[in-house]
């Protein structure tokens, strides 16, 4: 059976000018890094140090499949 895909929301604070991460599956996780990419790089292993502090982790435990969904918003240019 598939394992279900812990749901991260990720979104672009214009004011802080940095990519903030949270969760409601993974209890504690709040993370932000300056690019997406970087928050990208940094997301598993940090949720993977979350769940095992949180008792997850043990023999026979299979990763922990995640989804990011990201947020960003911007405007277009109307040209004539």
């Amino acid at each position: 059976m598939k394992k279900q895909a812990a749901s991260i929301s990720a979104a672009w604070d214009e004011e802080s000018r940095v990519w903030m991460a949270t969760s409601g599956d993974i209890p504690g996780l709040f993370a932000q890094a300056d690019t997406f990419d970087e928050l990208l790089r940094l997301l598993p292993e940090l949720v993977g140090e979350l769940l095992t502090a949180d008792g997850w982790a043990g023999p026979g435990v299979a990763p922990v499949p995640l989804e990011i969904m990201a947020h960003f918003h911007s405007t277009a240019a109307l040209h004539r």
